[in-house]
């Protein structure tokens, strides 16, 4: 069956799924200079890198490797370690400075080499990770082994939200998100999928399912620019007491401004473009309408592994003067590197479409950290 028999809320849906393809296939050709720097640098062979703490410790040894944010590291002395990436920085061997060769002194004669101990247990790790490479199956050379591709070296999380209540009404509430995200040195991409849900005593109070995603560039500091397209499909609303589900497709082109991006806290600001695709479920009309708008997005990394994001977002329309904002805020406690509780809120009021559902969520979830 053709696209231009297919309804009009499957085909918003099929031109965000080819969207969504197109982010994540630019994202997986990225070259992946990080993940590779490790096996190509220079340098003598018998100078180890260095692991140094934020405290100023440094242990002498091999980076094996890294998985999601944290280090894996190979010392003499404490042997193989797992440290946190906030806490703790690698120098690799080529980045240590070549000693000058004058005076009949030659630096490469003259530098002691690494212990033996140190230098067998480098060659027995080498051999290890050689023969798991050799050993590690090969993913079919297809569109599903370009996506296991593209989503081997992503960091995710998975939440879920319950509630239900049985009082002099009945009611379910449920909620559950996906969220991807991978950083190249100039380059950033995210995922997102959002679905809530609630009834009272069987009538359906919330059915809604949003998508989106982002694709980055950073420029020279402090400038960059990001794509966002977003998904959102909401199977109950109602505009004055008739049925009004609607399938609305966004996509904006965002151009800002970091204000302040240390190792603790990032803040930006910036002006973006957006286009709103309309859907209405029920009668199949559609309406496209543009509208800019003003963003700013602020990060911090607390103590004890607690992290807090916003990002706040006000629409006016240069052609009609209507007026709207967005809002996202999210408190995330990491218990261990897979386990973590959040609390999300989000809300919309007076966007710039009449026809668009205003809303409000809260809720607090349990996440799977992967």
């Amino acid at each position: 069956m053709g696209c231009a028999t297919l309804p009009h809320h499957h085909r918003a849906l099929l031109s965000f799924l080819v969207l969504l393809a197109v982010l994540f296939f630019a994202a997986g050709s990225t070259p992946a200079q990080a993940n590779d720097a490790s096996a190509a640098r220079p340098g003598p062979t018998n100078w180890p890198d260095v692991l140094v703490f934020d405290d100023g410790d440094r242990l002498t040894g091999r980076l094996l490797g890294r998985e999601n944010e944290t280090i894996i590291f190979l010392s003499a002395r404490a042997g193989e370690l797992r440290v946190a990436a906030g806490t703790a920085h690698v120098e690799p061997a080529a980045a240590i400075p070549d000693l000058p060769s004058h005076h009949g002194f030659n630096a490469e004669e003259s530098l002691p080499s690494m212990p033996a101990s140190l230098t067998a247990r480098m060659t027995a790790a080498d051999s290890l990770t050689a023969g798991m490479a050799e050993t590690k199956p090969e993913i079919p050379d297809s569109w599903l082994g370009s996506l296991g591709g593209v989503f081997r070296d992503w960091d995710g999380r998975i939440a879920t939200a319950m509630s239900m209540t049985h009082d002099t009404s009945n009611g379910e509430n449920y909620g559950a998100d996906l969220k991807l995200a991978r950083t190249w040195s100039k380059n950033s991409a995210t995922i997102e999928v959002h679905y809530y849900y609630a009834e009272v005593d069987d009538d359906v109070q919330t059915d809604l399912l949003k998508a989106s995603g982002t694709l980055r560039h950073d420029f020279s500091a402090p400038f960059f620019v990001s794509y966002r397209p977003s998904l959102e499909w909401n199977r109950n609303h109602e505009i004055d007491g008739a049925e009004a589900d609607y399938a609305l497709a966004q996509h904006s082109i965002e151009f800002g401004v970091n204000l302040l991006e240390t190792k603790s806290t990032k803040a930006s600001f910036g002006l973006a473009e957006n286009v709103f695709d309309l859907w209405t479920i029920d009668t199949g009309d559609h309406a496209t309408r543009d509208a800019q708008s003003l963003f700013g997005e602020v990060s911090l990394d607390l103590p004890w592994r607690i992290t807090i994001a916003t990002r706040a977002t006000w629409y006016y329309s240069l052609a009609s003067g209507d007026r709207g904002r967005e809002e996202q805020f999210e408190l995330t406690k990491k218990f261990s590197d897979t386990l973590s509780l959040g609390l999300h809120h989000e809300s919309r009021r007076d966007n710039p479409d009449e026809r668009i559902a205003d809303y409000s969520l809260l809720r607090f979830q349990v996440g799977l950290d992967f």
